[in-house]
């Protein structure tokens, strides 16, 4: 998978939303993008966003078909954290845009992440320029008076 470089210029945080409606293959797809994307998001903080979580009580409720074999089974939350911490997440959040449950939380603390984040690189580019300012001898200006 081969993504453009739009979007990855200059990022301060990084959402990975995925559904924890299905538990069975989103982990490994999780994985692949993560590995996809890994450097060009090195060292920026993301959060893992786990989205349709109202589903996640009804497919607990409708979890076998009419031949009472399992249909589906969704990510239980303490999972879903444990993975957000096996792969890295700066922190793990969920919503469902069907009930606005989570939405306003997930983007106030991605905007709470990505300017800490973009205050530290600033200040970590201040002291970079001061030492190196420190270290430049500086030169005198010579003033010369003809007549």
């Amino acid at each position: 998978m081969d993504y453009p470089d739009r979007g990855f210029d200059d990022p301060h945080v990084f959402l990975l939303c995925w559904s924890v409606a299905h538990q069975s293959s989103t982990e490994e797809a999780v994985r692949m993008i993560l590995d996809t994307v890994v450097e060009r998001i090195r060292g920026v903080p993301f959060v893992l966003v786990g989205t349709q979580i109202d589903k996640r009580l009804s497919m607990l409720i409708e979890k076998y078909d009419s031949s009472g074999h399992t249909k589906y089974t969704p990510m239980p939350l303490n999972k879903a954290e444990s993975f957000a911490k096996r792969i890295g997440a700066s922190k793990y959040l969920e919503c469902s845009e069907v009930t606005g449950e989570g939405v306003d939380e997930v983007f106030e603390d991605a905007f709470e992440l990505g300017h800490n984040y973009a205050l530290e690189q600033l200040r970590g580019y201040r002291r970079k320029m001061s030492a190196a300012a420190a270290q430049t001898p500086k030169e005198r200006k010579l003033s010369c008076i003809t007549q």
